[in-house]
């Protein structure tokens, strides 16, 4: 665990943002899925650019409150827009690598999400392929109408942050897709 704050310490509301900065210095880039105008997730943002780290935003419906902040980003802080998981990974891969989520020499398992190369450029990955939190997160999902954020983390049974990293991962794969109300099943095309 780490913590800016010493042992001992009780989390209370004011430290939330303070954590936000740690979250931030800690990752090779932010992706904001969702974000209202005044959210903590605006606040990691913040952090991130100021660190000089890459920030990237997944776009929603114009007329959500849910993505203001995200289109925000995009449009006042340079942000780059994302719509699949192969967009972030391409962001943050170094040059001339295929994903930078993989350690040098280390092998991924054919045809599981986060081998060598997204599943995007391979075709539609099936749930059999799914790792077991975005497995969760997507059996989660009201099979009728949509869910928001933290209905769907409470349903799967999982944390927020994980629920947020697994919504981009399947939207990014098209298993689901942002609307009006939150995260919903996408439709098969026809």
């Amino acid at each position: 665990m780490i913590s800016e704050w010493p042992p001992g310490r009780h989390p209370a509301r004011l430290r939330f943002l303070t954590r936000n900065r740690t979250i931030a210095a800690l990752t090779r880039g932010t992706v904001i899925v969702e974000a209202g105008e005044r959210s903590g997730a605006l606040n990691t943002a913040r952090h991130a650019a100021e660190l000089g780290r890459p920030l990237m935003a997944v776009p929603g419906p114009v007329t959500s409150a849910q993505s203001a902040g995200c289109h925000r980003i995009i449009r006042d802080w340079g942000a780059t827009c994302v719509t699949c998981a192969g967009d972030v990974i391409e962001m943050l891969a170094p040059l001339g690598t295929a994903d930078p989520l993989r350690a040098p020499g280390q092998l991924g398992a054919p045809g599981q999400l986060g081998a060598s190369e997204p599943a995007t450029a391979r075709g539609a990955p099936s749930r059999d392929e799914l790792d077991t939190d975005s497995a969760r997160v997507l059996d989660a999902l009201p099979a009728r109408g949509a869910a928001g954020t933290s209905t769907i983390a409470a349903e799967a049974g999982v944390d927020l942050d994980t629920v947020l990293r697994c919504l981009g991962l399947l939207a990014g794969s098209g298993f689901i897709e942002r609307c009006d109300r939150g995260w919903r099943l996408r439709r098969p095309q026809r």
